[in-house]
This record gives C-alpha cells, structure tokens and sequence, in this order.
C-alpha cells in the first residue's frame, strides 16, 4: 500500500498525485468480540506529519482486474485524523470500508514480542514446530539473522497498479537508543533496530520480516540415557519484526573543476527499523485508539461475521466491483435488525407464494 499527496508538477503547472511513501495493513480482534476485526493503515510517524499537504491519499488494490484502466482507488484521509505512538515513529488509522480491496493484513500473531523473541501461533505452522518453540520459550531475533521489506519504489510505483519491491539484509544491531532528524519535530531518540540492507526515499513505513530457518523434529532418549534431538525437517519461520523508519548517510566532499569543493551524501547502507513492539503498543494500548474502538462498535449495530473498519461515517456503505472506479456504486449496509427484518418479510413472501401456488393447482 502506497501513501500519495497532490503535488503540482513545476514544469507542467499541473497538479498530479504522487506516492511518496509506504504503509502496510493490520488487523486485530476486538477486545469484546472475538469474531470482530478492525483493519488499521500503519505507517511511518514521520510519513504523516512530515507530508507537504493535509490530505494524503492511501492508495491500495483492488481485486477488479481491468486492462489500461487502475488497478487501484485513493482513500482519502486528513493528517489530523491519523493516531501517532507519542515517542515511536509510528502512525496509524483505521481502514474505511471498501468490500473490494485486495488486502493481505498483517495479524498480530505474526508480530515478534516485545522481548526480540518469535513464537510461531496457529494452523499455519507444523506441530512438532509448535512444540520446539514452546520448550525453548521461543526463537530469538539475533544479529546476523536474515530479513526482508516490501516497499515503494518512487521511480517505478506501477502505472496501473501498486508495484512494490522487496529489499533483503541482515540485522546489524538489535535495537539500542538512537538519534534522528525530523522535520517536524526536529532530533529526536528512538529505540530501533539497524539492519544492513538498502533503504531510500519511499520506503519509509516498510514492513520489515524477520526470515529464518527452523530445524524441527523430536527429542528421543537412547539406551544410556543420554537424550539427543533428531532432525525430522527444516521449516521456515516469518514474522512481523517492525517498519522503516529512516537510513543512514556518509558524508563526502569531492572537487568540481567549476564550482571547487562540493559535499555529498551517499547512503551507508544502514537502516533504521522502527520495532513491531512500538505498532502494538499504539493499536492495543493507546487509550485514545482504544476508546475510538469502542465509540466506533457503538454507533454500528455490530454482528458476528461483520467487519467494522471503517471511518466514522453518517451511514456505512459499501461499493459495487465495477471495472471503472467512478461507476461503482455505493451500497448501504443494512444493520443486523435490518437484515433479519428484510429476510422475515421474504420468507413470508416466498410461503404466501407456495400456497396461492397450490391454491391455483387445485382448482
């Protein structure tokens, strides 16, 4: 998912919309209602304040595939609007309803705990997995450990569809206090990790995973007692370890035959990641997000099997899957007594139907 703003083109004077950075989905239970989920937008702090304009645009897939034509809509949304993490370079903000977006959240059983450690959870991974993770209290996160991002590349964004890259590295140093520029809010300290990989303009708000080899099997007891562990497979574990926030450059001074010494920057190849602890603390502990949680389920007649991510709006709708975006048509949601309401009149219809049918058949 792309972040964009309307910015005018200085040698066209027209106004275009541009992506400018990178955000991600996540998506977390209600803490009242298990089969509830909410669906956030998460991005760098600095993605947000920092954004020459006040509307800035979240631009996601959608699942209509039509050629020449996007791939993809603009939810708009204001910076006043977005929750920060009041020390991390965090920001967040629930998702607006769209029935036709191509989305793949992150949940928070893919997060790493606040302890740099990864405890596989679910279906998804194998038993014997499951039970190496609990017997050694999890896997640690470890300097040298291989990791990847998905993230914007301003040069190419995809023309009709949003075209991330992957970037991969290798974490250097787990997370220790740190110094960064903001334009907002000047220098501030953060705790984050540093990974060794390439990050540039755009990237900022990357998912970072964490991906590594697990060597799974049993424990079995030989004859003398002495207890060894037999390999039965190799698995692969990924987990949500945290999102770019920003890199480090090296300064360079070089000679112009015209203009004398000139300084430069080059990118060191360091990365600053942002971690996943700070995203949960600001989604689950925040008392302002929560409260806006809770308002939110309040003023929308929630029922298992219904998703509540959206803005706050007069009356929820959704939009049909039209191939071009400004044919599609909003659609109101009806409210669960709404509905049960709707189909007690359609089965009365459809019996009234059978016995004026068999009425008619026997004379």
């Amino acid at each position: 998912m792309f972040l964009c703003i309307d910015q005018v083109n200085r040698r066209s004077g027209k106004t275009e919309r541009v992506a400018g950075g990178t955000g991600f989905f996540v998506e977390i239970e209600d803490e009242l209602d298990a089969d509830t989920t909410w669906r956030y937008v998460v991005t760098a702090r600095h993605c947000i304040e920092d954004a020459p304009a006040s509307t800035i645009y979240v631009r996601a897939n959608t699942l209509v595939s039509a050629p020449r034509l996007p791939e993809y809509i603009d939810i708009p949304t204001e910076k006043k609007d977005w929750d920060v993490h009041p020390t991390a370079d965090v920001a967040a903000i629930l998702l607006p309803i769209q029935s036709d977006l191509a989305l793949r959240p992150i949940q928070l059983k893919w997060f790493a705990d606040s302890d740099y450690k990864v405890r596989p959870k679910g279906a998804e991974y194998p038993s014997d997995l499951l039970k190496t993770s609990k017997r050694l209290g999890g896997f640690d996160i470890q300097a040298g450990d291989d990791v990847f991002f998905t993230g914007l590349f301003v040069e190419s964004a995809g023309k009709h569809r949003n075209l991330p890259i992957a970037r991969f590295g290798n974490i250097s140093r787990m997370p220790e206090l740190i110094t960064l520029k903001s334009k907002t809010r000047g220098e501030i300290q953060v705790i984050a990790y540093l990974v060794e990989g390439h990050s540039r303009g755009g990237h900022s708000g990357s998912p970072v995973f964490w991906h590594w080899r697990a060597m799974t099997g049993t424990i079995v007891e030989t004859a003398n007692k002495n207890v060894r562990p037999v390999v039965a497979s190799i698995e692969y574990i990924r987990a949500f370890i945290g999102l770019v926030s920003a890199h480090f450059d090296t300064d360079l001074e070089f000679a112009d035959s015209k203009k004398g010494i000139l300084d430069a920057q080059i990118n060191s190849g360091i990365v600053v990641v942002t971690p996943a602890e700070n995203v949960k603390e600001l989604l689950m502990d925040n008392p302002k997000v929560v409260g806006d949680r809770r308002r939110r389920a309040a003023e929308v007649d929630v029922w298992h099997g219904a998703t509540p991510d959206f803005l706050a709006t007069e009356e929820p709708q959704q939009r049909t899957l039209a191939p071009k975006p400004e044919d599609r048509v909003k659609i109101p949601i009806p409210t669960r007594k709404q509905f049960f309401k709707d189909l007690a009149k359609a089965t009365q219809r459809k019996k009234r139907s059978k016995k004026a049918a068999r009425k008619r058949k026997l004379q």
